[in-house]
C-alpha cells in the first residue's frame, strides 16, 4: 500500500478510474430483510430496525451477511455514554492538516469545493440532508488529540466504539471484507472487491449516471471528503473509515466512486474527513 502525500491536493485516486468487471458469482449469504418484530439486542435482529445516537438522530439499519450495519452515514458530534470519550463533543476546524479530532457537515453546501461534480450535482435535497458528518480518523475512533492520532500505528486490541452509538463500533478492515464477501465478492490483490461498489451505491444522485443498484439498502451516497471544513468530490465519491491504522500518518478506508464498480481498499491521511458507518457489536 503506497502512502499519500500530506496535501489534499495530492490525494491520489488513480485506481478509482479502473473499470471493474462485475463478478458473476453470487454468494449464498447476501442480504437478509426480515419483518420488524424484534429489538436490536437479540441475535435475530431484523434488517429494518433503527438505532438512535446520543444527538437524537435515528438511523436505518440493514443486515448484510451476519453483520448489522447502519444504512445511513453517522451525523453526530458527541461521544455516547459508553464511549472512551463519553461526554466529549467534537468541533469543526478550518485547519486543513489537523490530526486533532474534528468533523465537517457534508450537507453544508457553503463548504463544498466548486468542481465539475458539484456544478452537475444530481443529489436531491433529501439525499443532501442525509450526507452526514465527515470525521478525521482521530474523531472517528475517539482519540483525544493530535499526538494520540500519530502514535496509533498498530491495530486496536478491542472493538472501538469511538463516535458510534452505544452497542456499535467503527468497522475494521476485516468487517468490511466480510461485507464484500457476503455480497458475492472476491477480494483482489489490492484488497478491493470488484463489482461490489455498485451494489452499495444509491440508485440515484451520483454524478454522470454513476448510480448503483443498492441491492442491500446500504444506500451509499456520494458524500465526498473534508480537508478541514472544506469539502471536495461531493456528488462523485464517498469514503468510509476503518478502525485500522496503516502507520502514524495514514489509516485504511474503503472508497466508492461514480466511475467504478469497485469497493476499493485504500489508505490516506488521518487528517482528512471521511464518512463513518457503524457496525453492531
Amino acid at each position: 500500500m503506497k502512502k499519500t502525500t500530506n496535501s489534499f491536493l495530492n490525494l491520489r485516486l488513480s485506481r478509482l478510474f479502473i473499470v471493474a468487471v462485475p463478478l458473476m458469482i453470487l454468494a449464498l449469504s447476501s442480504c437478509k430483510k426480515d419483518e420488524p418484530n424484534d429489538t436490536p439486542d437479540t441475535p435475530d435482529t431484523p434488517a429494518d430496525v433503527t438505532v438512535k445516537d446520543i444527538c437524537g438522530n435515528t438511523y436505518k439499519c440493514v443486515k448484510i451477511g451476519e453483520q448489522y450495519w447502519m444504512a445511513e452515514n453517522l451525523r453526530c458530534n458527541n461521544y455516547d455514554t459508553e464511549s472512551g470519550r463519553a461526554g466529549d463533543a467534537l468541533k469543526t476546524t478550518e485547519d486543513i492538516i489537523s490530526y486533532a479530532p474534528y468533523y465537517a457537515d457534508a450537507s453544508d453546501k457553503s463548504k463544498w469545493n466548486e468542481t465539475i461534480y458539484t456544478k452537475n450535482l444530481t443529489l436531491s435535497d433529501d439525499q443532501i440532508s442525509k450526507l452526514g458528518y465527515l470525521y478525521n480518523w482521530a474523531a472517528a475512533v475517539g482519540l483525544e488529540d493530535e499526538a494520540a492520532a500519530k502514535q496509533q500505528t498498530k491495530p486496536f486490541d478491542k472493538q472501538i466504539q469511538g463516535i458510534c452509538p452505544n452497542g456499535w463500533h467503527v468497522p475494521t478492515k476485516a468487517e468490511w471484507e466480510a461485507l464484500g464477501v457476503a455480497l458475492g465478492g472476491a477480494k483482489d490483490k489490492d484488497g478491493s472487491f470488484p463489482g461490489i461498489g455498485k451494489k452499495l451505491k444509491t440508485t440515484s444522485g451520483w454524478y454522470d449516471n454513476g448510480n448503483g443498484t443498492d441491492d442491500c439498502l446500504f444506500a451509499a451516497l456520494p458524500t465526498g471528503y473534508a480537508y478541514g471544513s472544506k469539502i471536495a468530490d461531493a456528488g462523485a465519491r464517498t469514503f468510509f473509515w476503518t478502525a485500522n491504522p496503516e502507520d502514524g500518518a495514514t489509516s485504511y478506508l474503503y472508497i466508492l466512486a461514480y466511475n467504478s464498480d469497485l469497493l476499493e481498499h485504500f489508505s490516506n491521511n488521518k487528517y482528512l474527513g471521511y464518512s463513518v458507518r457503524c457496525v453492531k457489536n
